[in-house]
């Protein structure tokens, strides 16, 4: 392949205008964290975007990409994980580059490689198949024909995936795909996409670290990502297709291997990671199982010679049906309002998780007992509280439902209440991490419907002040998602950005230790100019500034 013309295509303007609607979308609908401001500036000025990174690649190898920052969602109630925020500019010429690669590569992939493929009917609005509607689906039906038809299920995942991917044996997968040199333009300009300038908050000093360089690992959080971890796997794949007699199967870095015999499934697991070791992977070991099916494969042979399953069988329930994964509005289980599982800590994530699928998933033909929205009673409302504090792997998706339940018409006026008292209450609990703050102050402000209004202009005056009060606190915590909301409401406050400025100039220059919030985003807000008048506060981070 003429790496040169792959080059142009990567940077042409065609393609940088579809690849900045893919990111676009992906950054509003499936990505963790979105800065409104940004998202706003980008859709009103997509042609000067354009402009702007035309004359940037003009000698691509110049190209130079902005500051990126790390935030960190809780995993579970223990842990986080590490997302980065690239900056729309540089998210659009990443996507660019996917895009064209995936034009390429998409094809070559085994079918039952079921994540993060390239749409093709809605190639102008998706860059990689809608997850919910197709890609995990396809993975969930999958299973569910080869728990029929085999008689072991191992389960299994890459541990640390996206984290520990060697930027180097993917370039070189790359090449290898493409049939291109390593040092082509091509890959030498994405090599360093790959090396994303990265900024963070440090938890023990509270103050911003120094700039540092992604060099290993890809930058969770962006949707495009997923299909470079498909590259790195595809070897992997096609390997695993090949072992005789079982089913491999691979969902981003959940993998699933169904055989008839334990011995066929064990060596298949080996030969997996003796392969995931030369790439610097390895399997996860506190999730891999292995389940046997025998139960309701035996068969007993009547008088007559047909074969049938006895009636004590027939009773037993299906384990390898019951390991795999379900479709998103399979859901079996019900919870009572206040569930057993909030009095004990010990308890997974998963359980909140359950509740909070029972509670919200939709079930039009009632095939499911799923909880309806008019049934929804304040008890659920001191769950989805203690949920957001305790288990806050869940607090995304239960911050969602307490809002909802505040505002919506179906809920009942005692439950919409109780809703948002507990809201008001959970903004200020030093119990809520950063990011399950953050997730209910975006829903409140988010911009909904034909009107564009937004819960929070529902508060009364009173509801609405309490909000205020916190934004010096979210403005001066160690956490870009609060910082950058804070900012945000800052601008519904005032109509003036005047205001806005000096309202932010004072609370920053009245901190011990000064913060750089707007720094990275200096581009895409200019029209907001905070930097030329925080310039004072923000060149020097990290510094001691007397009040």
């Amino acid at each position: 392949m003429d790496h040169n013309n792959l080059l142009l295509q990567a940077i042409s303007r065609e393609s940088l205008q579809i690849s900045l609607n893919h990111a676009l979308y992906d950054r509003v609908k499936r990505d963790f964290f979105y800065d409104p401001i940004e998202i706003n500036y980008a859709i009103q000025n997509k042609e000067k975007i354009l402009d702007e990174l035309e004359f940037e690649l003009t000698l691509p190898e110049n190209y130079q990409q902005r500051t990126s920052f790390c935030y960190y969602p809780p995993k579970t109630r223990l842990t986080f994980r590490r997302m980065i925020y690239i900056p729309i500019k540089d998210l659009c010429v990443r996507y660019s580059f996917v895009h064209t690669m995936a034009q390429y590569i998409d094809s070559r992939f085994i079918n039952n490689c079921f994540s993060n493929r390239l749409e093709k009917k809605n190639s102008k609005k998706y860059l990689l198949q809608e997850f919910s509607e197709i890609s995990h689906p396809k993975w969930c039906i999958w299973q569910k024909e080869n728990a029929d038809k085999e008689n072991i299920l191992l389960k299994t995942d890459i541990s640390s995936f996206y984290d520990s991917v060697s930027h180097d044996y993917l370039l070189e997968s790359i090449s290898r795909e493409l049939d291109i040199p390593l040092d082509s333009r091509f890959l030498i300009i994405f090599d360093k996409i790959l090396k994303v300038p990265l900024i963070s908050y440090s938890t023990s000093s509270k103050s911003i670290n120094s700039k540092s360089i992604l060099r290993q690992g890809l930058a969770i959080g962006n949707n495009c990502d997923g299909f470079l971890a498909n590259i790195y796997l595809k070897d992997t794949d096609f390997l695993m297709k090949r072992i005789k007699n079982t089913e491999y199967g691979r969902y981003v870095d959940d993998i699933r291997i169904f055989a008839k015999k334990r011995t066929t499934t064990l060596n298949a697991v080996r030969i997996l990671q003796e392969n995931l070791l030369t790439k610097g992977l390895n399997l996860n070991g506190a999730k891999t199982e292995l389940a046997e099916d025998t139960e309701s494969k035996l068969k007993l042979v009547s008088k007559a010679g047909a074969y049938h399953e006895d009636e004590e069988t027939q009773k037993k329930k299906n384990k390898l049906s019951a390991k795999v994964d379900k479709l998103f509005y399979e859901f079996e289980e019900t919870f009572d309002p206040i569930p057993s599982f909030l009095d004990n800590f010990e308890e997974k994530d998963s359980r909140a998780k359950d509740y909070c699928k029972f509670i919200s998933t939709k079930d039009d033909n009632d095939k499911y007992k799923l909880l309806k929205l008019e049934q929804r009673i304040p008890d659920h409302v001191f769950t989805l509280s203690n949920i957001i504090k305790k288990w806050q792997g869940a607090s995304k998706h239960a911050s969602w439902l307490l809002v909802e339940t505040a505002f919506h018409k179906k809920v009942s006026k005692e439950s919409r209440e109780s809703a948002k008292k507990e809201i008001l209450s959970l903004i200020s609990s030093t119990e809520v991490s950063a990011y399950g703050k953050y997730r209910i102050l975006h829903h409140l402000i988010k911009k909904r419907g034909h009107n564009r209004k937004s819960y929070f202009e529902q508060f009364d005056k009173n509801e609405k002040d309490l909000v205020y009060k916190k934004l010096a606190e979210y403005l001066t915590t160690p956490s870009m998602e609060l910082n950058i909301i804070s900012i945000v409401i800052f601008c519904q406050k005032y109509t003036s950005i005047k205001n806005v400025k000096r309202e932010v100039k004072q609370i920053l220059l009245k901190q011990k230790y000064i913060t750089e919030i707007p720094h990275f985003l200096e581009t895409d807000l200019n029209y907001l100019n905070f930097i030329k008048i925080l310039d004072e506060s923000l060149s020097i981070p990290n510094q001691e500034k007397k009040t």
